[in-house]
């Protein structure tokens, strides 16, 4: 539960810094506020696998 927990939480701080250095690239809707919410979770929901089996295998040592 722990990995799960702390994959989430590094996968916001890296999707997060992901969103800052290459910027919205979702354009799906008319509103730009939507549109940069839709990027920060596109990029969480792509670094998740990685950052969980990262932390997982991290913590299994």
């Amino acid at each position: 539960m722990m990995a799960l927990w702390l994959g989430l939480l590094l996968a916001v701080v890296l999707g997060g810094s992901f969103w800052l250095l290459l910027g919205t690239r979702v354009r799906p809707s008319g509103d730009p506020r939507q549109d940069e919410i839709l990027s920060v979770l596109a990029y969480v929901a792509l670094a998740f696998p990685f950052t969980f089996a990262l932390v997982f295998f991290g913590l299994a040592r």
